[in-house]
């Protein structure tokens, strides 16, 4: 079985967008664009070897914490995130518990 590079994958949605090739949205609306745009994209998943290889490829950079990945692609205005499943377990957690205290 070939193994699929979902980095690769997701730029490219990344550059679609941003060049207005990719037109409408999972809802079917327009994507509203321009050059300034800045644009977020984010890969939840379980942080496998081949995906470890694959950030580093693309020259991503490791969190701090090492639960991730990031990176800039200027071309595009846009700021690319990989995450481990658990960081987003966690951090939501956390938030949670921010706001509870609060109450």
């Amino acid at each position: 079985m070939e193994a699929k590079d979902h980095i690769s994958q997701l730029l490219s949605y990344i550059r679609r967008i941003h060049k207005r090739q990719l037109n409408r949205d999972f809802n079917n609306r327009p994507i509203a664009i321009s050059d300034t745009t800045p644009i977020y994209g984010y890969l939840v998943c379980d942080l496998v070897d081949q995906i470890v290889e694959q950030a580093d490829l693309h020259n991503f950079v490791p969190s701090p914490d090492g639960k991730g990945y990031h990176y800039y692609l200027d071309t595009c205005n846009a700021y690319v995130e990989i995450l481990s499943r658990d960081k987003v377990v966690e951090d939501a957690e956390k938030r949670h518990q921010a706001f509870f205290k609060k109450l």
